[in-house]
């Protein structure tokens, strides 16, 4: 008998376990009836295995969407043009994915996503012309490629971006007509891309960058920002004095408008430069068809990448040895960059390619 108490009891664990994760190819909304009805066409599903879309004119509330816990594919919200309300989406801990935001008349807020944590890929915010605020992404910690957030032209903050600590990717803020203040990306610490400020007319100061570690940045473009001057931000004075690095500061307000207007600001900091940028050795130099890397604490997390001077990524490998050797034969001749980063480091260098 107690032999087929437990046999029940893990059929029923089993059922109740099996029934969390749900439609591996995904689903659309397409009408608030398809919203109203998901409980009642898919009950007991928490965990969505696909793509979810959300799109068209019908849509005014999620509410029906509530029970959903995770979605392991992407979520997009596209071209609603009477969604306001996104609460339907308050249990919602993670994408696994990319969440696009675009093209959305009504949405006002982010209010409803306040239980997100973590976005798998790219977090793309764009052409929102009812969005007034960021709000409502006070648990957001990490975003694992990408933030994009462009062309929204009422949102004058970032404010709900309060909790993010790492974007694996580049961030990219451009085309927002009325954002003055990007400080509620103090709590950001990794960007593992480059930092892309573009066309903010009201932009005026970069207070908010401060906090990140300018080692892991790849790259810094600001330019087009009418009322910038002020950029002397922690984070971009030290990411000025690693060597080889990739920026382009122009067209921007007095103080921010070169880089040496902006390292004339940084002057009035106390700055040293990151730690953990170390000078590669790289042998012979300049070199026909084979180098030889100089590995300083390799680790099996080391990432050596080569790059053109336009940052164009060339060339990519995991290494591990103490000395890599690397065939550069086609790569055409030119000057390059190469840059090693592991855990907690980060050594650049210049390779120069000589013609055979």
């Amino acid at each position: 008998m107690k032999k087929i108490i437990f046999l029940a009891a893990g059929l029923m664990i089993a059922v109740s376990v099996s029934s969390q994760r749900c439609l591996p190819d995904g689903i659309g909304f397409y009408s608030q009836e398809q919203v109203d009805r998901f409980h009642e066409n898919y009950p007991n599903c928490r965990e969505i295995m696909g793509n979810v879309v959300i799109g068209g004119d019908d849509i005014m509330y999620l509410d029906g969407l509530n029970g959903i816990a995770k979605i392991i594919g992407n979520l997009e919200i596209l071209g609603t043009g009477r969604l306001f309300d996104v609460t339907g989406f308050k249990h919602l801990k993670s994408i696994g994915g990319h969440f696009d935001l675009y093209y959305n008349a009504q949405i006002m807020n982010l209010a409803g996503f306040d239980s997100l944590e973590t976005i798998g890929a790219d977090f793309e915010i764009y052409n929102n012309p009812g969005l007034t605020n960021l709000r409502g992404l006070k648990g957001l910690t990490s975003i694992g490629r990408n933030l994009w957030i462009g062309t929204n032209p009422f949102i004058p903050n970032l404010d709900g971006f309060s909790s993010l600590l790492s974007v694996g990717g580049l961030i990219q803020v451009d085309y927002n007509d009325t954002l003055s203040d990007i400080s509620s990306l103090e709590t950001l610490k990794t960007v593992k891309g480059g930092i892309y400020i573009n066309s903010n007319p009201k932009l005026q100061k970069l207070f908010g960058l401060d906090s990140i570690n300018a080692g892991t940045i790849d790259g810094l473009t600001i330019t087009n920002n009418s009322r910038l001057s002020s950029c002397d931000v922690l984070s971009i004075c030290r990411y000025l004095l690693i060597p080889y690095r990739k920026i382009e500061i122009h067209n921007n307000a007095a103080g921010c408008n070169s880089e040496a207007e902006v390292k004339a600001g940084c002057d009035t900091l106390s700055v040293e430069k990151p730690a953990g940028i170390e000078i590669l050795s790289i042998h012979p130099n300049p070199a026909y068809g084979r180098i030889i890397v100089e590995i300083p604490g390799p680790s099996p997390n080391t990432h050596l990448t080569i790059l053109n001077l336009g940052g164009e990524e060339m060339m990519s490998y995991i290494v591990s040895a103490p000395e890599e050797l690397v065939d550069i034969s086609s790569l055409p001749p030119g000057v390059y960059v190469v840059k090693l980063v592991s855990t907690g480091s980060v050594a650049v260098g210049k390779l120069v390619k000589k013609q055979e």
